[in-house]
């Protein structure tokens, strides 16, 4: 969980130097982009900032889901794009314990969910969900 919070707060620090998108980007549907603790990374000088996102078996299981489960997000590959950041982690600890971890994000960095889970699938549900409550709160 440690190394969770980790990711987190480096992809916090991330998004802070990402610039606003221009209204014409604004989507209908919100893009997410989903990693694990392990696939990505950001390097940079100066606020100039490059990222990249892997593509482990964890990751390619939370975007199938995510495609499968909701409907209502854009699955994106770019952080720089996105408007939710999900990440994703299975500590190994079996199918009868909670091990499948999933924490959603918005560009803020700010968590808007941290669920623990026998699998990813409900995770990803309660993560539809909250997206979802957050997007139409904003406003238009």
């Amino acid at each position: 969980m440690r190394q969770l919070l980790i990711v987190l707060l480096l992809t916090s620090s991330t998004l802070a130097f990402a610039q606003s998108k221009p209204s014409s980007e604004i989507a209908e549907k919100p893009r997410i982009f989903i990693t694990t603790n392990t696939s990505w990374q950001a390097s940079g000088v100066g606020g100039e900032q490059k990222t990249s996102g892997g593509g482990d078996a964890d990751t390619a299981e939370v975007i199938k889901l995510f495609r499968e489960q909701c409907p209502s997000v854009t699955v994106n590959m770019r952080l720089d794009k996105a408007d939710y950041i999900v990440l994703a982690k299975d500590d190994g600890s079996g199918a009868l314990r909670r091990g499948r971890k999933i924490v959603v994000s918005n560009p803020n960095g700010d968590v808007l969910l941290a669920k623990a889970d026998r699998s990813f699938w409900g995770a990803v549900k309660d993560a539809c969900k909250a997206m979802a409550a957050d997007w139409s709160a904003r406003p238009q």
